[in-house]
Formats: C-alpha cells, structure tokens, sequence
C-alpha cells in the first residue's frame, strides 16, 4: 500500500489578456512538491517539456537522485527546502542510464539549490566578462539587479540564469546606476547587469519567451 499524501496546489496564472488562469495540480509527497516549485515558480527544468505532474509520474520507484551533483538517498530529499531549489535537470530511460548507470533505470533527478546555481552562472559570466568579474567582488549580491532579454529578474530567477551556458550567451553588459533608473525604472540597486541570451532547449515553459 502507497502511503505517501498527496497535496493539492492551485496556481493562479495572470494571461496576456489579464485572464486569470487556475490550475490545479496534485503532487505526491514531499520530491513531488520540490519538483513542483522547482518548476512552476522557476520555470528552470532541463530536458523534458513535462507539466510538473507528468514530470514526477515519469519517474519509476526508485530514480536516482544528486543534490549539487553529489549523490543522495530518497530519504535525504526531506530535508531539502523547496524555496532553496533553483532548478532541476532530469533524465528518463536510456539517457538516464547512458550517465549514471543502472542505478538510474527508473530515472535520474539533479537538484541544485540557489546558492549552487548563483555561483555557477557568476562563474559563467566572470569568463565571459572581466568587468562583471571584477563588479562581482565589489557589490554585494542583492545590490546588483539582473535583466535577461529585457526582463527585469526580480525573485526565483537563480535557475534561469544557472541554465544558461557559453554557446547560449550572447552579451553581458554593465550598467551603472543611473541608466537602471532611467532605462528600467529600478532604484534599489546599485549595479545592473544586462545578459542577453538564446532559449535554452527542453526547458519547462519553453515555449514562452525566455
């Protein structure tokens, strides 16, 4: 007998024409809820085009599992936040098993955490641009406002930025403060950083402008 819970969320969706959209999903225990933010409120899900619920029914009994790309126990995932998760990449089939083995024939699931995926595009960003190295030991992280394609990157945007990679970058740019007021109407940082960028592929809410 199955005894996990199963939870009941609703998300209210706000369309182009100010329609307010209602979806309800039902997630099975405490991984189902982790994937579910990790996607829903982040859009950041690499390889499948799965709605939250085909994404975690997908999965056989047993997937395997890293947080951070080191490998971790079923049981370890309850003590994941899911406000801390950025992002997901998951693996199905013989994908699965061509990376990790035969220990991921009922899947592979790859959790990273915000504070991970701040690193890896700060990284990712530093090679591409010394002036944004050199601003990103200077200002404090919440004092420096991201804009990717024009949009002004305000809360759960770390998994956005984390999938993005050299071949999909195409600029990233400094501005100072003046030209955040002026351009985009932000006050409250003192630096911006303007990243422009290609979709990224098999991302959750692909389809949508990135």
């Amino acid at each position: 007998m199955n005894t996990e819970q199963y939870m009941t969320l609703e998300i209210k969706d706000q369309s182009n024409n100010n329609r307010v959209n209602k979806t309800i999903f039902q997630i099975k225990g405490h991984f189902g809820l982790i994937l579910f933010m990790a996607i829903v409120f982040t859009g950041s899900c690499s390889s499948v085009r799965l709605i939250p619920t085909e994404a975690v029914n997908k999965l056989g009994e047993s997937p395997y599992y890293a947080l951070n790309e080191i490998p971790i126990q079923k049981d370890e995932l309850n003590g994941i936040n899911p406000e801390d998760v950025a992002y997901l990449i998951t693996y199905y089939n013989r994908e699965a098993t061509r990376k990790f083995g035969q220990q991921a024939k009922d899947g592979a699931v790859l959790i990273f955490t915000k504070l991970y995926a701040i690193q890896k595009y700060k990284n990712l960003f530093s090679n591409y641009s010394k002036e944004y190295e050199s601003i990103i030991q200077q200002t404090e992280n919440d004092d420096i406002q991201y804009i990717l394609n024009d949009q002004i990157l305000t809360t759960n945007f770390e998994g956005r930025l984390a999938v993005l990679n050299e071949s999909l970058l195409k600029s990233v740019e400094i501005i100072n403060i003046s030209e955040l007021i002026n351009k985009y109407q932000v006050d409250n940082k003192r630096v911006g950083v303007i990243i422009k960028a290609k979709q990224p592929k098999n991302t959750y809410k692909s389809k949508y402008k990135y």
